[in-house]
């Protein structure tokens, strides 16, 4: 199976998707998760995170479409790991407002 690769760019209009790109914590990730799948463990050593609000942003980024989940391993106590990537390399946020 050939490893998962992000677009180059992506860009989005939804308002839920653009207010959970602009939050820091979600943003550290995702700039990691550009360059390189990871799982929950991975990212909290990486970013000094607790687990718990790590695993919270990544249900938010893959709720909204801006990570996938690429491939489940298991370790050797058994335990399953989810890996994560990032869907792009550019995220573009397209705002528009009605006119009266």
């Amino acid at each position: 199976m050939a490893a998962f690769e992000p677009e180059l760019q992506k860009e989005f209009t939804e308002p839920d998707v653009v207010t959970c790109l602009f939050h820091d914590k979600r943003q550290q990730i995702l700039s990691v998760l550009i360059s390189e799948e990871m799982t929950v463990y991975d990212l909290k050593t990486a970013l000094k995170m607790n687990p718990g609000v790590v695993k919270r942003h990544i249900d938010l980024l893959l709720d909204r479409g801006l990570i996938k989940q690429t491939r489940t391993d298991q370790n050797k106590m058994g335990m399953t790991l989810k890996y994560y990537r990032a869907v792009a390399i550019k995220y573009i946020v397209h705002l528009e407002w009605e006119t009266r």
